[in-house]
């Protein structure tokens, strides 16, 4: 899951503290990379007199541990419910394009959905799904094709805010 794509496009009234927490999330758990924060925080501080707080620390990091950092700074009062379907949205785009395989997909959205806070039911539907996933694999129950279609269903939903 380290193919290097550029970083989504995000609304417009989004804040900047809703978009450093997406990107706290998806650099810790490894879906984004710390590069990519940068690149979002140097074009914050272009386009603005006076950049928000962490902003300017996100930009000038050596290292991923540093930008983690000043990106939890950045993050203080966002909205960490959006900034988690924002991920969904993007491992759905992923997976539909075939960047990501069908495993990977949920495997990862269980980790989204934990280190973004969302509801206790977006993880539960997630770990339902790995595990219908892996009895299908093995040929226990149902097939890998339906299991399939559930997940990306899931996906649809949950990230339908994004």
């Amino acid at each position: 899951m380290s193919k290097q794509r550029p970083h989504r496009t995000f609304p417009q009234h989004a804040s900047t503290s809703t978009i450093s927490a997406y990107f706290w999330v998806g650099v810790m758990i490894g879906v984004l990379p710390f590069e990519h924060a940068r690149t979002w925080a140097d074009a914050v501080i272009a386009s603005s007199g006076s950049p928000p707080e962490g902003i300017a620390g996100v930009a000038t990091a050596v290292d991923r541990d540093a930008v983690l950092d000043a990106l939890h700074v950045a993050a203080s009062g966002a909205d960490h419910d959006t900034a988690g379907r924002w991920l969904l949205r993007d491992l759905l785009d992923r997976l539909r394009s075939g960047e990501i395989t069908v495993v990977d997909a949920v495997h990862t959205a269980m980790q989204v959905a934990q280190a973004a806070g969302l509801p206790d039911d977006v993880h539960e539907r997630f770990d339902v799904l790995e595990d219908a996933l892996q009895s299908a694999v093995e040929g226990v129950y149902g097939s890998p094709e339906d299991v399939a279609g559930k997940v990306i269903e899931a996906f649809e939903r949950y990230a339908a805010a994004a």
